[in-house]
C-alpha cells in the first residue's frame, strides 16, 4: 500500500517529481545537525494521539510513541529514495546517538524485529525503551 507521498508522486510527472525532490532536498540542507524537538500539532488524530515526541535534524526523523505504557522511539533516515520510501540503513551507533539527542540517553532502548507476517513499513526502525533498574 502506497504512503500519501508515494500517492502525490504518483499525480506528477518525471519533471515534477524532480522537482519535488530538488526542493526537498534543498530544505532538509538548512534543518540543524542535532536532533531537535518539532512542536505537534494541537489536533491529532486519535491515532496519533499517543505520540508524546518529535524530533528532527538534517540526517534522521525520530517519533516517540506511548501505547498504554510501552514507549518506542521510531528513527528513520530524511534522505528519500526516488519512490518516496525513507532511505534503509541506520547504524546501532547512529540510533544510540539519536536517542541521546532525544533525551532519552538515560533509558535502555531495545531494537525491535518484527515477526515474518508484520514487515517493517517505510525503512523505519523501532526501539523499545524502558528504564533500567538497579541490582
Amino acid at each position: 500500500m502506497a504512503n500519501p507521498l508515494q500517492q502525490y508522486l504518483g499525480t506528477l510527472d518525471r519533471a515534477g517529481r524532480r522537482e519535488y525532490f530538488r526542493e526537498y532536498e534543498r530544505q532538509r540542507k538548512t534543518w540543524p545537525e542535532d536532533m531537535q524537538p518539532l512542536p505537534l500539532p494541537a489536533d491529532l488524530p486519535p491515532e496519533q494521539q499517543q505520540i508524546e515526541g518529535q524530533w528532527r535534524s538534517r540526517y534522521y526523523l525520530a517519533t516517540l510513541w506511548n501505547r498504554n505504557g510501552l514507549r518506542t522511539l521510531h528513527i528513520n533516515r530524511t534522505e528519500m529514495q526516488q519512490d518516496g520510501e525513507w532511505m534503509p540503513g541506520i547504524s546501532w551507533e547512529d540510533m544510540q546517538a539519536v536517542k541521546i539527542q532525544c533525551g532519552l540517553g538515560l533509558l535502555v532502548g531495545a531494537v525491535y524485529f518484527p515477526n515474518d507476517y508484520e514487515p517493517p513499513k517505510g525503512n523505519v526502525y523501532v526501539m523499545v525503551l524502558h528504564e533500567q533498574h538497579a541490582a
